[in-house]
């Protein structure tokens, strides 16, 4: 008879360092591509501090949200910029 390890989580996040998710890095990855095709536009004296900037602003935006602690300050960000104003949400 086979004994079957069966596991109890089924959502739990995938880790990468202690504190650094897949998640985080895939939309890492995607925030410097995006920076990176605009930054053709950025000024050779400035690209350090741009890049420096970006790092910064990436860092950041995959931190967890205070306001919602389920969620990415950037996830945050987008409900609130894309979120229906028609609808009454009672407090």
């Amino acid at each position: 008879m086979s004994v079957y390890i069966v596991p109890q989580e089924l959502k739990s996040p995938v880790k990468v360092a202690k504190h650094f998710y897949l998640y985080d890095l895939v939309f890492i990855l995607i925030f410097f591509c995006a920076m990176s095709v605009a930054g053709s536009c950025v000024h050779d004296a400035v690209k350090l501090f741009y890049n420096i900037y970006n790092i910064l602003a990436a860092l950041i935006l995959t931190r967890a949200s205070s306001f919602n602690p389920q969620k990415r300050i950037f996830q945050s960000i987008f409900y609130k910029l894309f979120r229906d104003r028609t609808v009454y949400h009672a407090i």
